[in-house]
């Protein structure tokens, strides 16, 4: 996705004054994490890019936190608050933020229905995950078959009775 994104060089010229060399890299983090997630030192940094009102960061950065806020299904309904932001962030007149906008407008109807029925494909991705490091895990197995069955045990729900149980 857009909002976390690598750093170009372009971008860091945003954050050049705020924070020194050794601080830079720390503050993508700050910036990236859920502000409930962050450490002391993280809360130090986030302040100091929010605090500078005027700058297109810490406006990208209050846009990137109200879009969480609206995905995470604080609003019984999100039609309104998304269009809202939509037209916010297409106002911005911040570069990514505008092409976020035009991404999220394009799958408008997927992300409601997906906020309204709190619907995420994030065990579908944790299954894909776990299968390729099961099929890794399998190249020194003899068959194919013996990766289908360590995949039944991890993944499929099979409960067989071991035989000091019976």
């Amino acid at each position: 996705m857009l909002i976390d994104c690598p750093l170009t060089d372009e971008h860091r010229t945003y954050t050049d004054h705020l924070t020194p060399p050794v601080e830079r890299g720390r503050l993508r983090w700050a910036l990236l994490k859920n502000p409930d997630n962050l450490t002391e030192n993280q809360q130090r940094l986030q302040s100091i890019v929010v605090s500078d009102v005027n700058s297109q960061l810490a406006r990208a950065y209050q846009m990137k936190e109200e879009i969480r806020h609206i995905l995470s299904g604080a609003y019984p309904s999100c039609w309104a608050p998304l269009r809202r932001w939509i037209r916010k962030a297409e106002s911005s007149g911040i570069p990514e933020i505008r092409t976020m906008a035009t991404s999220i407008r394009k799958r408008e109807v997927q992300i409601h229905n997906a906020v309204e029925c709190q619907m995420s494909n994030a065990r579908v991705e944790a299954t894909n995950c776990h299968l390729r490091s099961l099929t890794k895990r399998s190249y020194g197995f003899h068959t194919p078959e013996a990766l289908i069955a360590m995949a039944n045990l991890t993944r499929g729900g099979a409960c067989p009775t071991l035989p000091h149980q019976s």
